[in-house]
């Protein structure tokens, strides 16, 4: 839980701040700003001046294959956890 805090506490600094308005003009007006590259704002055309790295490249693909693999993992742990409790909802209605 911590974790995801230190993750998102600079986008909802700047949510509270108030100050969403002001990056999203100078993002727009073409100014450099200061700020994590969103994944949303990449793009794979080279023309684009949001574009990787190939050690950012490596990187990105390295945590999408560890977040798919996490991902997974809940999966199976949701459907075990649905399986034992319809087994649990059997031997109580017995």
């Amino acid at each position: 839980m911590n974790e995801l805090w230190q993750q998102v506490a600079p986008d909802v600094a700047i949510i509270a701040k108030g100050d969403l308005q002001t990056l999203a003009q100078q993002i727009a007006s073409g100014k450099q700003v200061q700020r994590n590259v969103d994944l949303l704002d990449l793009d794979d055309s080279a023309e684009s001046g949001a574009s990787l790295s190939s050690a950012e490249t490596e990187a990105l693909a390295l945590a999408v294959s560890d977040a798919t693999s996490r991902l997974d993992r809940l999966g199976k742990i949701r459907r075990e956890r649905d399986d034992v409790l319809k087994d649990l909802k059997e031997k109580v209605s017995r």
